[in-house]
């Protein structure tokens, strides 16, 4: 049985970070050919390798991001948005929820998922669908 999830990114208040910080997730093999899998994981590394040579630039490490490779699970769709601009949530239970995830993106229960498309199609608030 298929299910599916949003998610959604969203600024929370976090602790101060480096501002020059970066993640390279893995890149995605779109080809057909399973076997170019090795191509994919190549150009992840060596934008991971090449980053690390900028001296200001903290560059998160591979075996921290590779953790998100191939992360849907199989028969689960993912998609979701983020917004050019801030976006108020002004429904209570929701906002007391994002309140205790930590800053990033989060999976949503199923019942925030007509209230974020609702904010989603609001023109103003520039939002831009993934998936």
């Amino acid at each position: 049985m298929a299910t599916a999830a949003l998610w959604i990114a969203f600024n929370a208040p976090a602790p101060p970070a480096p501002a020059d910080r970066i993640a390279v997730l893995p890149f995605v093999n779109i080809s057909a050919d399973q076997d170019d899998e090795y191509f994919a994981d190549g150009l992840t590394e060596e934008l991971i390798s090449n980053l690390s040579k900028i001296r200001d630039l903290n560059v998160i490490a591979r075996t921290s991001v590779f953790k998100y490779k191939n992360a849907g699970r199989p028969g689960e769709r993912g998609e979701g948005f983020y917004f050019d601009v801030p976006v108020e949530i002004t429904d209570p239970v929701v906002s007391a929820w994002l309140r205790e995830k930590p800053p990033g993106m989060v999976q949503l229960p199923v019942e925030f998922i007509a209230g974020v498309e609702a904010l989603a199609s609001d023109p103003a608030n520039g939002a831009k669908r993934f998936a």
